[in-house]
């Protein structure tokens, strides 16, 4: 008896990383800058 195969052990590694890509995106968002726009000085 197989507990796992291959397409399930494959599909644990895409959800592993998709949920740290959301996390990841959620720590981001969080720390977002106020500043909008564009800086004459690095224009």
């Amino acid at each position: 008896m197989e507990l796992l195969n291959n397409y399930d052990v494959r599909n644990l590694g895409n959800l592993e990383l998709l949920a740290r890509q959301v996390v990841e995106g959620f720590i981001i968002g969080l720390h977002k800058s106020p500043f909008h726009g564009f800086s004459v000085e690095f224009a």
